[in-house]
């Protein structure tokens, strides 16, 4: 039986060597490490924004991705490989819209999209305080429906054939 590898911490020295090829980059916001997968989550960087929007589509096929330029767009990866999923926030004046989250189907059910969630609503705290976040669900989906409520996202308001859900900010 192998033995597991550790990663040492990084030295403090001025000219630290570069990081390992499998260490998060630069703009890493939060590793996630679990006995069942491993995977990093950070914001997108120019040159991934294709591969976000090649995703998207993939996992909401009649959708229109659009990206604003105050948005947050968090990916999830495992190793180097292309992102297995990513959360999508839009800010409005009162309110932060969860304009999307999606998670591919082999990472599904391994901590994924709640560490996409719950590092989306960090990362939206930091940038635009108090402000409560919403989204819309399809009301045949009851299990997103479940998934937000146990993120305390309650229902506000019902359209045709959706719902609208809203959660505190965090304080």
């Amino acid at each position: 039986m192998g033995r597991k590898k550790t990663k040492s911490a990084p030295s403090q020295k001025k000219n630290a060597p570069s990081p390992a090829k499998n260490s998060p980059p630069q703009n890493a916001v939060s590793s996630f490490f679990s006995p069942h997968s491993d995977f990093s989550i950070h914001a997108a960087s120019n040159s991934e924004i294709p591969a976000w929007r090649s995703l998207a589509e993939t996992l909401f096929q009649n959708s229109s991705i659009e990206l604003g330029a105050d948005d947050i767009l968090l990916l999830a990866f495992a190793g180097a490989s292309e992102p297995i999923g990513f959360v999508h926030l839009r800010p409005h004046q009162s309110f932060v819209l969860l304009a999307g989250i999606g998670v591919i189907p082999a990472w599904q059910g391994r901590g994924v999209g709640r560490a996409l969630m719950e590092t989306a609503m960090q990362e939206s705290q930091k940038k635009w305080p108090n402000l409560p976040f919403q989204l819309e669900v399809e009301q045949a989906n009851p299990a997103a429906l479940r998934l937000y409520a146990s993120w305390g996202f309650a229902l506000t308001k019902m359209g045709t054939g959706t719902y609208q859900l809203r959660r505190a900010a965090l304080n």
